[in-house]
């Protein structure tokens, strides 16, 4: 729905000085072929924060944002999960320079991570496997 509402206000490009994004960290990527697709964040000097991004295996996602790219300048920074104070997950704060940079291809093993990441994901969805459990036992 929101690609369809951009399409249609053509006449001045909306963008966002700030984006807070709160998933299941792989599917930041997908997010983010959006944002930069549609340029929703401002550049230079938009901030992206992400949370969660160690516990779902955001890999792919840093590999954009905090990888050889110099599209971002980005900084992972601890925190402590809300409702289990006991385990570390981590944010990433990445801000647009505003050069456009290509990463180069991930390595295998990060796309083996994002791969087993999305079928954790497709058990906790579905209630097999122990949902919330099986998160905990993959990290």
């Amino acid at each position: 729905r929101l690609q369809q509402r951009l399409a249609s206000q053509r006449r001045c490009r909306p963008y966002f000085s700030a984006i807070f994004m709160d998933r299941w960290g792989s599917e930041y990527e997908e997010d983010m072929a959006l944002i930069e697709s549609q340029r929703l964040l401002q550049e230079p000097g938009g901030v992206l924060i992400c949370d969660n991004v160690l516990t779902t295996a955001a890999g792919l996602f840093l590999w954009q944002v905090a990888g050889p790219s110099e599209a971002y300048l980005s900084q992972l920074v601890a925190v402590q999960e809300v409702a289990d104070t006991s385990k570390e997950d981590w944010m990433s704060v990445s801000v647009s320079t505003g050069r456009s940079s290509a990463a180069p291809p991930p390595p295998e093993a990060l796309a083996a991570l994002q791969a087993e990441s999305g079928w954790l994901r497709k058990l906790a969805m579905t209630g097999q496997g122990g949902g919330a459990g099986a998160q905990r036992e993959f990290v």
